[in-house]
């Protein structure tokens, strides 16, 4: 799927690279920035390669959505409600304790939709969703996934 205006996912991720501060995003003493990257789910590479190669400290993906169609009193599609999944994945590090970065990233996503929640024509909303651990050789992935949840209309 490419990456155009109308793709939710896109939207979310120029939402996400808009609006998250870095200066919310910090190691466990609050001292100093993390560094973080939005992406797309799926890369052509494992998520663990972000952490082991580009020496990230925390990755929001963004998922596939699903889309319901919302239909006016005469069966007409007027516009969808989109529910975009957005996963945080963090490690521990040196001065950075995965847990708590994943806290500091949903916090920095509750503030942004609670600062800025209209867009596409509707307010956004957020669903918790679950948190995932992943091990891949010596290093444990945490994850939370969240729902960013909007509606927008057709035209």
């Amino acid at each position: 799927m490419s990456s155009s205006a109308e793709d939710p996912r896109y939207r979310t991720k120029v939402y996400l690279d808009t609006y998250l501060a870095s200066s919310n995003l910090t190691d466990d003493d609050g001292l100093l920035n993390v560094k973080f990257i939005v992406c797309f789910d799926d890369p052509d590479y494992p998520v663990s390669r972000m952490f082991l190669d580009k020496f990230v400290d925390l990755v929001f993906s963004v998922g596939e959505p699903a889309r319901t169609a919302l239909l006016d009193y005469f069966g007409s599609i007027y516009g969808y409600e989109e529910k975009v999944p957005i996963t945080f994945y963090a490690i521990d590090k040196e001065g950075i304790t995965a847990d708590k970065l994943k806290w500091k990233a949903e916090a920095e996503l509750r503030r942004i939709v609670e600062t800025y929640p209209v867009g596409s024509g509707s307010w956004r909303a957020l669903e918790k969703g679950q948190g995932n651990d992943l091990k891949v050789e010596s290093i444990i992935i945490r994850s939370t996934k969240w729902i960013l949840r909007y509606k927008r209309n057709t035209a």
